[in-house]
């Protein structure tokens, strides 16, 4: 028995998935990712412009949004429905995102809530020891005083935007979670443009490799690139499109003061998503380019092949004549009989290769 592709195996996989959600209500609780064995991790981070406390596996209350302090609550680990849904019930977020929260194939989108705004977006980032591309889901909860991140893995995502609030007079720290909840996904497109600049160069060295190599040497890094670019271009529209519901939303969670940079933050996801397109334009040529040439080296054989033929056709047919072993056939017993022939096929190719050759048909 064969072994299945992958194409299949991941239909049966979404078909699962969907068997798995059939009949229940809209809001039921369930993890559809991959399975995990290790505890999740909580973070939680009070913070305001001259103070910054850490808590690590601890949920503050709500009620902490009363005091001077803001509240980010990380959360590295989506797997523990018991607890997703515990923050949930303490933090007042809506069923339906907690359901989007726990299955990571969803699509990237923004909700809003009267108590806050909602984030499905998708973190991006490159091994480039292995070349392995892969991509992590990331919820996001915008509350009046606190914001909550749901990390798919227990990665340390955003340990560089915590060392840069602990710095003093981080801007972040000094202004409210709307601008957290700028930087967490400016952070996130920042590592778009280091995933596409890894891109770009793979693509150069394609393309030099391409002019040199068979296409049969190439096809499978062509394939490669063009479903990267592909994924990330899917990563890319939701989040551009949701940003610009933003944007339109006026919603009172945003202050004025940094709709600026979320009109900033739009115009690189525009570059983003120009640069994909340059670069699926730019595998697109190297395919060809690389198929131009295998019908070129087609072309050839078939031209020397035609050539071999023509030349032969008259050696075949004067050898097929003075085969036939008739007793009264002309020259057939003559002393010269066999050299003549000879001076006529002779004669016959170099009239046919200097006729070819004028030609210009090898």
């Amino acid at each position: 028995m064969s072994t299945p592709s992958l194409t299949f195996v991941f239909y049966c996989f979404q078909y699962m998935k969907k068997r798995k959600k059939t009949g229940l209500s809209p809001g039921t609780l369930i993890y559809e990712g991959p399975e995990r064995l290790e505890d999740p991790i909580l973070l939680s981070v009070e913070y305001s412009d001259i103070f910054y406390k850490e808590h690590f596996n601890e949920i503050l209350s709500p009620d902490f949004k009363n005091t001077k302090h803001y509240l980010w609550l990380d959360i590295r680990g989506i797997h523990n429905v018991e607890l997703i849904q515990e923050i949930g019930e303490k933090y007042s977020l809506h069923k339906l995102f907690l359901e989007d929260i726990l299955d990571p194939s969803v699509r990237g989108s923004v909700d809003f809530y009267d108590n806050g705004i909602s984030m499905i977006l998708k973190y991006t980032d490159i091994d480039k020891t292995i070349d392995r591309h892969y991509t992590e889901q990331i919820g996001i909860f915008l509350g009046e005083s606190f914001l909550i991140t749901f990390q798919e893995n227990a990665d340390d995502t955003f340990r560089t935007l915590r060392t840069r609030m602990k710095a003093e007079q981080s801007k972040t720290r000094s202004r409210k979670p709307d601008y957290l909840f700028y930087a967490i996904i400016d952070y996130v497109a920042d590592q778009y443009f280091l995933v596409m600049d890894h891109t770009e160069d793979k693509l150069k060295d394609l393309e030099e490799r391409a002019s040199k190599l068979s296409f049969e040497k190439i096809q499978e890094d062509l394939y490669h690139m063009r479903s990267r670019i592909s994924a990330i271009r899917r990563i890319i529209l939701p989040l551009r499109e949701g940003i610009n519901q933003l944007l339109k939303s006026e919603s009172a969670f945003f202050h004025k003061e940094n709709l600026l940079y979320f009109r900033d933050l739009e115009s690189h996801l525009i570059q983003i998503a120009d640069t994909l397109d340059n670069q699926r334009d730019l595998v697109n040529s190297i395919h060809e380019m690389a198929m131009t040439r295998v019908n070129l080296r087609l072309n050839q054989d078939m031209r020397w092949l035609a050539v071999v033929s023509t030349i032969s056709i008259p050696i075949l047919f004067l050898t097929g004549v003075y085969g036939m072993n008739f007793d009264y056939m002309p020259e057939l017993k003559w002393k010269y009989g066999y050299l003549l022939w000879w001076v006529t096929i002779i004669v016959v190719i170099i009239s046919m290769i200097t006729f070819f050759k004028k030609r210009k048909l090898f």
